[in-house]
């Protein structure tokens, strides 16, 4: 019975109820810090799929769901040395660093985007929208192709 009541105690410290008081007083604090362990642990568990789905990018040379990702790992797209460091270093964060949104590091930036759901209504959702830094070269495209698909990114059935 102690062991259970000391496995109960235990689950908030190891879940993101440990978030930090001071991203509790930032606006979308809790939420940006929840994303960017997301983002944290996506490197870490090597999941490329799912760092797609929370990726969409509006600026810089890294728009890798512009590609074929398909029986790719992260380290396919991403330089090892990026990757190494990012999983060995990374902490989570809360505060924005400009108006153009949260600097994870890394050349990774995320942001809070009006999107619409599965039921086409808007919700504020966080998205990585810059891959700045260690996509491969054969990841990459011109900025100025990542507009053209910027517009046609959000495609949906919503009217």
């Amino acid at each position: 019975m102690k062991l259970l009541i000391l496995f109960l105690i235990l689950i908030p410290s190891l879940s993101f109820a440990s978030i930090p008081d001071y991203c509790k007083e930032e606006t979308d604090g809790e939420e940006a810090y929840k994303f960017s362990s997301e983002i944290i642990e996506v490197f870490k568990s090597n999941d490329l799929s799912r760092l797609s789905e929370m990726t969409f990018t509006l600026y810089g040379n890294g728009n890798i769901n512009y590609f074929d990702l398909s029986n790719k790992n992260i380290t396919d797209v991403f330089n090892v040395e990026m990757v190494d460091d990012l999983v060995s270093r990374a902490k989570p964060i809360c505060e924005r660093f400009s108006y153009e949104g949260y600097n994870f590091g890394w050349g990774i930036w995320f942001e809070f985007l009006g999107l619409n759901d599965e039921n086409c209504e808007m919700k504020m959702t966080p998205k990585i929208v810059a891959l700045n830094e260690g996509v491969k070269e054969e990841f990459q495209i011109s900025p100025e192709n990542i507009i053209i698909d910027k517009e046609n990114n959000n495609s949906s059935n919503c009217e």
